[in-house]
C-alpha cells in the first residue's frame, strides 16, 4: 500500500463484534483508524486512536475532524433496558449525518438483511427506518 492509499477511517461501535473486526482489519492494512466506543479508556490496539462515543449525548463533532470515511456500526438495541432505543438510534444517526455532511466525510451505515418492508423483527424495522434517513447518492448502506 502506498501512502496515497492510506485512509483515515472511523468506526462507531468499535468494541462490538463487527466493529472490532473492522478496526483490526483496517489497522492491519495500514490505515489510520479511529475507534468510537463508550469506553475510550479501554486498551487500544496498536495504531488505533480511541474516542469516547456514547449515543446520543456524547457525539462531539471535533472528534471526527480529518476522517475520510465513517462506518456507523453502533446501535442501541431495543429491549426492557432501552425502550427509547429507536429514538436514540435516530437522533444519533441524524447527528452523524450532520457531522459527516459538514466535513465531507463518506458515511457507511451498517444495516441488516432483516431490514426490509415485510420485516417482523423490531431490529429489522428499526434498521429499515434508519436506512430511510440516508441519501443513497452520498451514503453507503
Amino acid at each position: 500500500m502506498t501512502n496515497d492509499s492510506r485512509l483515515r477511517i472511523g468506526v462507531t461501535g468499535a468494541r462490538g463484534f463487527i466493529g472490532s473486526h473492522l478496526v483490526a482489519r483496517f489497522a492491519e492494512r495500514g490505515h489510520e483508524v479511529h475507534s468510537y466506543q463508550r469506553v475510550a479508556s479501554a486498551p487500544p490496539m496498536p495504531g488505533v486512536i480511541p474516542h469516547r462515543f456514547e449515543m446520543p449525548g456524547a457525539i462531539e463533532p471535533r472528534e471526527f475532524e480529518g476522517l475520510d470515511v465513517l462506518i456507523h456500526a453502533a446501535l442501541v438495541e431495543y429491549g426492557p433496558a432501552h425502550r427509547d432505543a429507536d429514538a436514540i438510534n435516530q437522533q444519533s444517526l441524524d447527528r452523524l449525518i450532520e457531522i459527516t455532511r459538514a466535513r465531507n466525510i463518506r458515511l457507511v451505515f451498517l444495516s441488516s438483511l432483516s431490514a426490509h418492508p415485510e420485516a417482523r423483527s423490531h431490529y429489522g424495522r428499526n434498521k429499515l427506518a434508519l436506512e430511510a434517513r440516508l441519501d443513497p447518492a452520498r451514503d453507503t448502506i
